[in-house]
């Protein structure tokens, strides 16, 4: 697969929790997030080209806030190297402001460089 981001990825030392918010189920763990997306470890594969809102729950407040909402669209899936988990690409869309202030600080203080 041709790489195509335009960010380096920042690996978080702890893998937050995210839900569909549509579903209110658990949808995954975040991994890895750059101010451009994301990618989250699931244990089912998820449908490329498809748009999702996810509430990310936050390691410690930021701004007040214990979870982000973020909408995302999702660009790939594949077989993770543990059985039965998927690595999943997902493009933010519709970032304001805040997302983004929070998406920043949880990029300088909770990822491993």
């Amino acid at each position: 697969m041709e790489e195509r981001r335009k960010l380096p990825r920042r690996h978080l030392y702890y893998y937050s929790r995210v839900f569909d918010e549509d579903t209110r189920e658990m949808a995954g763990r975040l991994v890895d997030i750059t101010h451009e997306g994301m990618m989250m470890v699931s244990e089912k594969p998820i449908s490329s080209d498809n748009e999702y809102k996810f509430k990310l729950i936050l390691p410690e407040a930021i701004e007040g806030k214990r979870n982000l909402v973020i909408e995302a669209k999702s660009k790939w899936s594949k077989q993770a190297s543990i059985e039965n988990q998927y690595d999943n690409g997902f493009a933010f869309v519709n970032i304001n402001d805040k997302s983004a202030r929070i998406i920043d600080r949880l990029i300088k203080h909770a990822s491993i460089f």
